[in-house]
C-alpha cells in the first residue's frame, strides 16, 4: 500500500511538472504572439494617422480649389482662367 502511495504521488509530481512545462512554452507562444501583434497594431494605427491626414490635405486643396473659382469668378470674362476640376473623397 505504501509503494501504490508513493508511486501514485511520484506520478502526480511528474504530471504537475510536465504540465508546469506545457504551460511555460504557451506562455512563451503567447508573449511571441502578443509582441507580433503589438507590432501589427502599431503599423495599423500608422496607417490610420496617415490616412487621416491625406483626408485632411484633400479637404483643404478643396477648400483651396473652391476659393480659387469664387476669386476667378471675380475677374472679367476675358482675365478669367479655365475652371479647374479636381474633386475627391474620402
Amino acid at each position: 500500500m505504501n509503494k501504490i502511495c508513493i508511486e501514485t504521488i511520484y506520478f502526480y509530481i511528474i504530471l504537475c511538472f510536465q504540465i508546469d512545462q506545457d504551460i511555460t512554452k504557451l506562455i512563451q507562444v503567447m508573449i511571441e504572439k502578443q509582441k507580433l501583434y503589438s507590432t501589427y497594431a502599431e503599423h495599423f494605427s500608422k496607417v490610420k494617422t496617415i490616412s487621416q491626414q491625406l483626408c485632411r490635405c484633400n479637404t483643404l486643396l478643396n477648400q483651396n480649389i473652391e476659393s480659387l473659382e469664387q476669386l476667378n469668378n471675380m475677374l472679367d470674362l476675358e482675365d478669367r482662367l479655365e475652371p479647374f476640376i479636381w474633386r475627391t473623397e474620402c
